[in-house]
């Protein structure tokens, strides 16, 4: 070792000693946390996915389920007894549920009905031999609005609609609009006019 070496080692041992009687220590580097290892974060990046997937998966049961299990009811017309008198026209009511829906009761509301001799706006009525206890999924019953029999109508505008039970006792309702007029031959065809709001029984 030349001089100069050894003037450098004094000067570091002179420096250490010095260091030493001040009493305070030297604070070692904290280690280094270790480098996650690439299988690692794959493992971790899988998880992730796992859960993305699982949590879509179950969201969309979810959602399917809701749909399926949704009650719902379908208002048409379907055959008239006397096809010149217009209210003479029987509705058929499906439930389009995938489960039996109960205390089923047709109505249906004169929305507005205008004839040479009589009106009826707002009215109510229901025949009580339509009700049915039981409606199984799929299955049909009748539904009709009979009112006058009266031949020349001025307007008519009905809201055949239907109350029931789910099977967990839960209120439902659901009501169709539709508009008669006249067709060839003296005859009258009612057409669908969309989805309404079900009336208030009178």
């Amino acid at each position: 070792m030349g001089k100069r070496g050894k003037r450098r080692e004094a000067a570091t041992r002179k420096a250490r000693d010095a260091f030493k009687a001040t009493g305070l220590r030297q604070e070692s580097t904290p280690p280094t946390a270790p480098t996650q290892t690439r299988r690692q974060i794959l493992l971790r990046d899988a998880r992730r996915k796992a859960i993305g997937i699982w949590s879509g998966i179950v969201t969309g049961v979810g959602l399917l389920g809701v749909f399926v299990l949704r009650p719902d009811v379908s208002i048409e017309p379907y055959a008239t007894t006397d096809p010149t008198r217009p209210f003479e026209q029987q509705f058929f009511v499906q439930n389009t549920s995938s489960y039996p829906i109960h205390q089923v009761t047709p109505l249906c509301g004169l929305e507005d009905v205008k004839t040479p001799h009589s009106k009826a706006r707002g009215l109510s009525i229901t025949d009580i031999h339509e009700y049915v206890e039981t409606l199984e999924a799929g299955a049909k019953t009748t539904l009709t609005c009979f009112w006058t029999t009266e031949q020349t109508q001025q307007s008519m505008e009905i809201i055949p609609w239907v109350e029931y039970k789910t099977p967990f006792g839960i209120p439902r309702c659901k009501a169709a609009k539709f508009k008669g007029k006249p067709a060839v031959g003296g005859t009258y065809i009612w057409t669908y006019d969309g989805s309404e709001e079900c009336p208030t029984s009178n």
